[in-house]
């Protein structure tokens, strides 16, 4: 459903949001910061997190999530969210953002600014519902 040939903008959000989620555990703060830090070197993404609670010199760090070439693979998702969306990736603004839904074309369009924490944590808390997990197990 999520990460279907023919998923809109809302379920592939989802999709990428779920899969950098629990592939690497990023804290919230860091996955919805996440902005022109992604790089698409041949078999691999690499992800700069400018800023994390774990980071005690305040350096940065880089995050390496290979391409597995599976269906929910973090790279194939993150490269077909960024196609879909048209996000420039040299753009100053959050890779995941509000969406808009357009009732005239029954689209969905990204809005500036970030999700709230609020967003994110419904958004998979109600994944992992409907994939029948509990989400306070994970």
């Amino acid at each position: 459903m999520h990460n279907k040939r023919d998923a809109d903008l809302k379920n592939l959000r989802i999709a990428t949001l779920c899969s950098l989620r629990f592939r690497r555990v990023f804290w919230f703060n860091e996955l919805c910061n996440i902005a022109k830090h992604i790089e698409f070197p041949s078999d691999y993404i690499r992800i700069f997190v400018p800023r994390s609670k774990t980071d005690v010199y305040r350096e940065g760090n880089f995050v390496f999530i290979s391409a597995s070439g599976f269906k929910y693979c973090p790279v194939g998702v993150l490269q077909c969210y960024l196609d879909l969306s048209g996000i420039d990736l040299s753009s100053p603004l959050p890779l995941f953002r509000p969406l808009v839904f357009h009732r005239s074309t029954s689209s969905y369009t990204l809005r500036n600014g970030k999700i709230s924490y609020t967003t994110c944590r419904d958004i998979l808390t109600d994944t992992l519902t409907q994939l029948g997990c509990n989400p306070n197990d994970v």
